[in-house]
């Protein structure tokens, strides 16, 4: 079994039927290792290479990132997107190669961070 298979084989284990997909990328472009079958029906091929090629571009920010926060916050790790229906997390490896992992929002449980930062700026910002 390949190192990547192992890697959807954990995930799906871990996160279950909230799994919703997970890409492997680098310098020359990206293989859907996993995509659940809702998830892949609402997106056009040319979205999805789109979305491939934003989340390279953002691997090649994350040494700039890794020295940046490194002093405060320890070794960078990944980003994440948060939307209303879904966690889309770019964990990079190089400049060049990382994973995205996408997940149902509720993933982690019914309240994630992301919820409870929103619930504690919603009064400033409306």
């Amino acid at each position: 079994m390949r190192d990547a298979d192992r890697a959807v084989d954990r995930l799906r284990r871990e996160f279950g039927d909230a799994l919703r997909s997970v890409t492997r990328y680098d310098a020359d472009g990206y293989e859907d290792l996993y995509v659940r079958d809702d998830v892949e029906s609402g997106y056009a091929d040319d979205r999805m290479e789109r979305i491939a090629e934003e989340t390279r571009m953002e691997a090649l920010q994350s040494t700039y990132l890794r020295d940046l926060f490194r002093p405060v916050h320890g070794d960078f790790e990944c980003t994440a997107r948060f939307f209303a229906e879904g966690v889309e997390i770019n964990y990079t490896v190089s400049e060049t190669r990382g994973f995205a992992v996408g997940l149902d929002r509720d993933a982690g449980g019914a309240d994630s961070v992301a919820d409870r930062v929103d619930r504690a700026l919603a009064a400033t910002t409306k």
